[in-house]
């Protein structure tokens, strides 16, 4: 399970979530409008919402860590 979630604008966010197992994405994907509606609740508005199956390894894991400030991470 990897999740990035980004704030774009004043209570404007974006979310990347990663799982590895293909079931646990697809019941993600199943309950996408609760998260919007969790998000709602706090005020947040999820402009977008990308859930997919798969395994970041890698350079492609270390380049999203470092993006994210997590420089310590990604070595």
């Amino acid at each position: 399970f990897w999740a990035q979630i980004r704030l774009h604008k004043k209570k404007e966010l974006t979310a990347e979530i990663v799982f590895t197992n293909p079931q646990t994405s697809a019941l993600a994907k199943e309950n996408l409008a609760h998260l919007e509606r969790l998000f709602s609740i706090a005020n947040f508005r999820l402009k977008e919402c990308s859930i997919r199956a798969g395994n970041l390894v890698g350079e492609e894991r270390k380049d999203l860590l470092k993006q994210s400030g997590n420089l310590d991470l990604s070595i």
